[in-house]
């Protein structure tokens, strides 16, 4: 194990930095996400997605806005309730900020913090990397990957925002050949029963 230690870490740093790498330029799909408080669906998004030049992601709505819900009667009603959404969308956008950084670590920094992790096998050719501080002071960030193929199986982050606790999982896997990128993210925030859970599926090259 210790001898293929760095050149595995380095591997998984690689493609975990690039889960959304520049093959994924060759491709669009869709990804859909689910919004859920205290377990009910409060919000369904379907987009079609691809990647710039620039790396970042280009979305197209595939779903249209949800109007069923009557807007409040009143300019009062009108007024505070603009003024909760206001206030939810700018906590959303906060807490997209805070966990967008996780999926743009630059490599080097990367596998640093992976060759200073605590590796553990777990078995079937599978280890775990446990590490802190990988963006923010007092992250805490678990990588599952397979030893076999040197490929990242999961990732797991528990950190805090606006002093709420946060935990965001990745599941990543093959989406084509040679093409390796996130299936299922998952972002918990247990203190206000909030789970936002993005899939991604039917990958088609251009």
């Amino acid at each position: 194990m210790r001898i293929f230690r760095p050149l595995f870490l380095l591997f998984v740093a690689v493609q975990i930095c690039l889960a959304q790498n520049a093959a994924l330029q060759g491709y669009t799909w869709k990804s859909k996400t689910q919004v859920e408080v205290n377990g009910q669906v409060r919000k369904v998004m379907v987009n079609q997605v691809r990647m710039g030049p620039d790396g970042q992601l280009q979305k197209t709505a595939l779903t249209s806005p949800d109007v069923s819900a009557q807007p409040p009667s009143g300019p009062l009603r009108q007024r505070l309730a603009n003024r909760k959404a206001e206030k939810a969308q700018d906590w959303i956008d906060g807490l997209r900020n805070t966990l967008e950084p996780y999926s743009t670590v630059p490599k080097d920094k990367m596998k640093a913090f992976l060759m200073a992790g605590k590796l553990t096998p777990m078995g079937n050719g599978v280890v775990q990397i446990v590490g802190t501080g990988l963006v923010t002071p007092g992250d805490q960030v678990t990588v599952t990957a397979d030893m076999a193929s040197r490929e990242p199986k999961s990732m797991q982050v528990n950190t805090s925002y606006d002093n709420v606790p946060l935990q965001l999982n990745v599941d990543l896997g093959e989406v084509a050949p040679g093409v390796n990128a996130p299936q299922k993210i998952t972002i918990s925030v247990p203190d206000h029963n909030i789970d936002i859970v993005t899939e991604n599926y039917d990958y088609q090259a251009i």
